[in-house]
């Protein structure tokens, strides 16, 4: 279906002009005591209007009851005589109100020029520019959307495949002190391994129940915030005093999202901005703890530094504890 700017200048002598997408003038035409309905037996043959234009400002209720039949929206513009004469200059015309109907529709298309040239660029239809003029909304250039950064997030299978191949060591060694030792009462040799293998275990296990603490905070929105003796993945967020060139590279290398100082020097500010990585200073940050795990509340101005400050000293005391 062919789409057009309706150009219409309704009263006892009425005319309509159709300029198309493309800024062609597809027809013009007018009437000596017509009515509405001549004018809609005439456009439907091109097509439907995108919107019914005015040269008047404001306008006509015809030129609004027009456009609801085609349930799209009317638009005046408060065009003078020479800027009429103007647009329309070169193209035969029968009398005034062809004129003016058919400059409305000129000066639309004009308008929307430039909107138009960009969405045939990117390859739309007609149908599809004409949507969107309406106000259909686009889906940006693919290479203008900010992509995706995915969360790498821990990986519970590997912890558990962890779990298990210590738990498979430490039955492999006790069978083999049964073996050398004889079976009967435990002897001292199988209790200092089997006391080593337990302490290993349970770190296993205290890591893994930190980090499913953690990842539960992410799903539900929170940033953590990370110490730098933690293990440092994708995304994380991490809280430094200093941040010299040396740590803004070993950030970078580890795709660090968003990086929490006290003090940071002109060189590491240049490479974390050159990397893309977030920086915030203390004072602009609103930290807490939820469950033992210190998450970004807010990054907002104005924040007590040494609210902060406190907040970070009773989560370093929590994580001892």
């Amino acid at each position: 279906m062919k789409h057009y700017f309706l150009g219409y200048d309704p009263g006892l002598n009425s005319a309509a002009a159709l300029v198309g997408i493309d800024g062609t003038v597809l027809g013009i035409k007018s009437w000596r005591e017509g009515s509405a309905s001549q004018v809609f037996d005439w456009i439907k043959e091109y097509g439907k209007p995108v919107f019914v234009v005015s040269d008047k400002k404001p306008m006509a209720k015809a030129v609004k009851k027009m456009a609801a039949n085609y349930n799209t929206r009317a638009i005046g513009f408060d065009l003078k005589v020479e800027e009429k004469t103007g647009l329309t200059r070169g193209i035969p015309l029968e009398n005034n109100h062809e004129r003016d109907a058919l400059a409305a529709a000129i000066y639309c298309y004009r308008h929307y020029k430039n909107r138009i040239e960009q969405l045939k660029r990117k390859g739309e239809t007609e149908e599809k520019i004409a949507r969107v003029l309406q106000g259909e909304r686009v889906v940006p250039y693919p290479e203008r959307q900010k992509p995706e950064v995915a969360r790498k997030t821990t990986d519970y299978g590997g912890l558990f495949e962890r779990l298990w191949k210590i738990e498979a060591d430490r039955n492999r060694l006790k069978a083999r002190v049964a073996e050398l030792e004889g079976k009967g009462a435990e002897k001292p040799a199988e209790k200092r391994i089997d006391r080593g293998l337990e302490r290993e275990l349970s770190k296993e296990k205290k890591e893994k129940n930190r980090l499913r603490k953690q990842y539960a905070l992410v799903l539900k929105g929170y940033r953590v915030v990370k110490e730098t003796d933690d293990e440092l993945f994708e995304r994380d967020a991490v809280r430094l005093e200093r941040v010299d060139k040396k740590h803004a590279e070993y950030l970078a290398a580890r795709k660090i999202g968003l990086v929490i100082y006290k003090e940071i020097s002109k060189d590491a500010e240049a490479l974390l901005d050159e990397k893309g990585i977030e920086k915030v200073p203390y004072a602009r940050v609103g930290l807490k703890s939820i469950d033992g795990v210190l998450v970004i509340d807010s990054i907002k101005k104005g924040v007590n530094f040494e609210g902060i400050e406190r907040i970070v000293r009773e989560y370093k005391d929590s994580r001892k504890g």
